[in-house]
C-alpha cells in the first residue's frame, strides 16, 4: 500500500500543535459532578440517527431496517463499544500555558438502556469535572478499528482497509470549557457522530424475459492505482466561517468535503486484481446465485424484479465474499475521486455456460447543490433543474450511491440515485 509522505508529515505537524508545555501549576479544583456522555447518535438531524451498521430490523425492508448507533453499542444485545479520547488543560491566567493532560485514552463507551441515570457509560471509575479548564473530546465507532495515533487536543488518525473491513466508521468531536458561564457540569457531553465513508449499492434489472443467474460480482481498477480501497483518515477540530464542526447541526453542503481528510492508499497491484468480490456456489444441490427475474402481470406486460447484488448469497450459503453481503446490502468505500475507470464485473450463468460482463462506473457522482439544496452550475449560480447543474466527480463522506444496471438484449445502461446517508429515499436520479 502506498501513501503520500508529504501529506502524512503535514498531518503529524497538525497533531502536535497546541500541546504547549509550560510550568506546572497547582492541580485544578475538582467539582462534585461526574462527566457524563449523551445519546451518541445525536438529535434527529444527526447523520448517524439511522445508521447502516448492523443487520436488518425484523419487519422492515432490508434497506430501511438498519440499526441505530444506540443499538450497536448496547452490550446486552451483542453491541460493540465506541473508543473515547479526551484531555484538558487549565485555562491560561497569564502568558504561560500548561500542557494538555490525557483523561481518556481509548476508553470504552457503551449504551445501557437498563441503567439508571445516564444510559451511556465509560469503563473505569467516574471522572469529575475540574474548575477553570478547557476540555476536548473525540470518539469513533467501532472501537475495534485501531488508531494510528491520537495526539492531544484535536487530531485523531485511523487506518481503514475497506477491502478487509466493512464497518460503518463514525467519528465525533466536541469540547467544553468549565469557565464558561453557560457550562453545566451536570449536563452530558453530546457526541454528534458523522459518517466518514460513502456507501454503494448495486442493483440489476432486465427488460426482456430471461432465466440467467448472477454467480459472482467484483470490481477491478481499469487503470493502475485508480480506485483506493484503503487509507488513513485524519480528523481534527475544524472551523468554517467561524462555525466549529462539533455543533449538533451537520456540516453544510459546502463544508462536507473539508470535514475529513483522507490519505489514500492503493491496492491491489497489479490493476487486474479483483476486490470487493462476492461469489456463490451450489450448496446442498441448490443453486443460490442471484436470479435475474422477469414476470408477466395480469395484462401480459413484462414486469421487472430488481435484484440487489449485495444480497447475492443467502446467509450461511456462501464460500466467499461474506464480508461484502452485510450492512443491509451496502458496500462501504473511502471518499475519493471518481475517474470513470472503476469497472463493475459480474458473471452470469445460463444453460450451463457462463459469461462475464464489465461495466465502467460513470465519473459523475451527483449534481452540485448549494447549502439551501438548490442546483447550481460550476460558477455557483442557481439553475432550474438537475440537467443544468454542475456534477461532482467524487464519492463523498455521508452520501449513498445506488447504481442500477439495466440489462437489455443488445447492451447495458447505468443509472445512479444519490441521497444523504440518513435519508429514507434517494433524492436524485441520474441517467447515464
Amino acid at each position: 500500500m502506498k501513501f503520500v509522505i508529504g501529506f502524512a508529515t503535514t498531518a503529524v505537524l497538525l497533531a502536535s500543535c497546541g500541546g504547549d508545555h509550560g510550568t506546572p501549576g497547582p492541580a485544578p479544583e475538582p467539582t462534585d459532578a461526574p462527566m457524563m456522555f449523551g445519546a451518541a447518535s445525536g438529535t434527529s438531524t444527526s447523520a448517524s440517527k439511522r445508521s447502516l451498521v448492523g443487520s436488518r430490523v425484523d419487519g422492515e425492508p432490508m434497506e430501511e431496517g438498519a440499526m441505530t448507533l444506540d443499538d450497536m453499542c448496547t452490550p446486552s444485545v451483542g453491541g460493540r463499544a465506541i473508543a473515547l479520547w479526551g484531555d484538558y488543560c487549565r485555562n491560561p491566567k497569564s502568558k504561560d500555558r500548561t500542557e494538555y493532560v490525557d483523561i481518556f485514552e481509548s476508553a470504552q463507551l457503551t449504551c445501557n438502556p437498563e441503567a439508571t441515570g445516564s444510559s451511556w457509560a465509560y469503563d473505569g471509575p467516574a471522572l469529575y469535572w475540574l474548575r477553570g479548564c478547557s476540555y476536548r473530546f473525540r470518539a469513533y465507532f467501532p472501537a475495534m478499528i485501531e488508531p494510528v495515533s491520537s495526539s492531544n487536543i484535536s487530531t485523531l488518525s485511523l487506518e481503514y482497509p475497506s477491502n478487509r473491513v466493512q464497518e460503518d466508521l463514525l467519528v465525533a468531536y466536541n469540547e467544553a470549557d468549565s469557565d464558561n458561564p453557560d457550562f453545566d457540569p451536570r449536563r452530558p457531553v453530546e457526541l454528534y457522530f458523522r459518517h466518514t465513508l460513502a456507501a454503494l449499492k448495486l442493483k440489476f434489472e432486465l427488460d426482456y424475459a430471461n432465466t440467467d443467474t448472477i454467480t459472482a460480482c467484483w470490481f477491478e481498477n481499469g487503470v493502475r492505482d485508480d480506485f483506493a480501497v484503503g487509507g488513513i483518515l485524519f480528523c481534527e477540530r475544524r472551523e468554517s466561517g467561524g462555525r466549529i464542526f462539533s455543533s449538533a447541526e451537520p456540516p453544510r453542503e459546502s463544508e462536507l468535503d473539508s470535514y475529513f481528510q483522507w490519505l489514500e492508499g492503493y491496492h491491489p497491484e497489479p490493476k487486474v486484481d479483483r476486490f470487493y468480490k462476492w461469489t456463490c456456489t451450489r450448496t446442498g444441490g441448490r443453486h443460490n446465485g442471484l436470479p435475474l427475474k422477469t414476470t408477466l402481470d395480469e395484462d401480459n406486460n413484462l414486469r421487472v424484479e430488481t435484484a440487489a447484488c449485495a444480497y447475492l448469497c443467502e446467509p450461511g450459503m456462501t464460500d466467499a465474499g461474506e464480508l461484502f453481503i452485510r450492512n443491509g446490502g451496502w458496500l462501504l468505500i473511502m471518499p475519493q475521486e471518481s475517474t470513470g475507470n472503476l469497472q463493475l464485473c459480474f458473471q452470469t450463468v445460463h444453460g450451463g455456460g457462463s459469461t462475464v460482463f464489465r461495466v465502467a462506473i460513470p465519473k459523475n457522482t451527483g449534481p452540485v447543490t448549494n447549502d439551501d439544496g438548490d442546483y447550481v452550475d460550476a460558477a455557483g449560480n442557481i439553475v432550474g433543474d438537475v440537467s443544468q447543474a454542475a456534477q461532482y466527480d467524487r464519492w463523498r463522506a455521508g452520501k449513498r450511491y445506488t447504481y442500477t444496471v439495466r440489462i437489455r438484449k443488445s447492451d447495458l445502461s447505468v443509472s445512479l440515485a444519490v441521497a444523504d446517508w440518513n435519508m429514507r429515499y434517494s433524492s436524485t436520479q441520474i441517467e447515464f
